[in-house]
């Protein structure tokens, strides 16, 4: 048995099994047929954290099943409705079981939930740029992105500069598990002179700000004309020194996240979007 994403060019299949346990069953709650972009409304295609899946056998499409939100109410995050349609020929044939199954095991493996999708990470970094390019065209900031967690954010910022900034990378230390210490340890270091020079320092998340409260400094006493503090992420809520963030992509809640450069244990930096993790992941309750 194999389980596709269903994409929109799928939905008139789907459909016109849907309507038609609509017109021949009471398995639904529908008493007439209902359109394309009714349906497209309640079930999840091309969606991030919900899917619908075309269900085949030996390339035959036997029928299709999906999960999607039991209800809106925050509450119910970590609950799902299932719903799964066979194609008549091939009912009793114990492949509902196995359907059910494989959704199960589906739902079980997702860790996170989608924050924030790509397009619209896209969208506001091209706008973080846009305020950057008024600060700094016809200059030559430096840009220091903090490894590890900024390296994605930074090649797509970089990208939609309209200037052309000299790139420097720095690694510094403050956490012990998923916590920060306070204390910022330098593990690798800008190899540049600093004098005259206006600095941006490039960042995934601002969560507390201690870290980047140790940082400021340490580039203004190298000598740099400006520093400022762009970022993609920043939790307002958790926000304990007093520090400027001068570009800040998102403001976010205090939820644990990765995705587009963010990891939990070197793990998940690679997807495409900001999720926030499953507490189950990580221990937390």
């Amino acid at each position: 048995m194999n389980f596709v994403d269903a994409k929109r060019e799928n939905v008139n299949d789907i459909l016109d099994l849907y309507n038609y346990y609509i017109v021949n069953s009471t398995a639904t709650f529908d008493l007439e047929e209902i359109s394309a972009e009714v349906f497209l409304k309640r079930i999840k295609i091309e969606d991030a954290n919900y899917k619908t899946y075309i269900v085949s056998v030996n390339d035959v499409m036997i029928g299709f099943c999906f999960f999607i939100p039991y209800r809106e109410n925050p509450a119910y995050d970590e609950t799902v409705e299932i719903g799964i349609y066979i194609k008549p020929e091939f009912t009793g044939k114990k492949y509902g079981e196995i359907m059910v199954k494989q959704l199960e095991a589906i739902i079980k493996e997702k860790k996170f939930k989608v924050l924030i999708p790509n397009e619209d990470i896209q969208h506001r970094v091209k706008e973080l740029a846009t305020e950057l390019n008024r600060e700094y065209i016809g200059k030559n900031p430096v840009f220091i992105c903090i490894l590890n967690g900024a390296f994605v954010f930074m090649a797509d910022l970089v990208r939609y500069l309209d200037f052309q900034p000299d790139i420097k990378f720095a690694r510094y230390s403050s956490y012990e598990g998923m916590e920060t210490t306070g204390c910022v340890k330098e593990i690798l270091g800008v190899d540049i002179d600093l004098t005259g020079k206006d600095v941006v320092i490039v960042e995934d998340i601002i969560d507390t700000g201690l870290t980047m409260s140790h940082l400021i400094p340490i580039y203004e006493n190298k000598g740099a004309k400006s520093v400022k503090v762009a970022t993609l992420l920043m939790k307002p809520d958790k926000l304990r020194a007093n520090i400027k963030i001068d570009y800040c992509a998102i403001k976010i809640p205090n939820d644990f996240i990765v995705g587009y450069g963010l990891d939990y244990a070197e793990r998940y930096r690679t997807l495409p979007y900001v999720g926030v993790l499953k507490p189950s992941v990580y221990g937390g309750e």
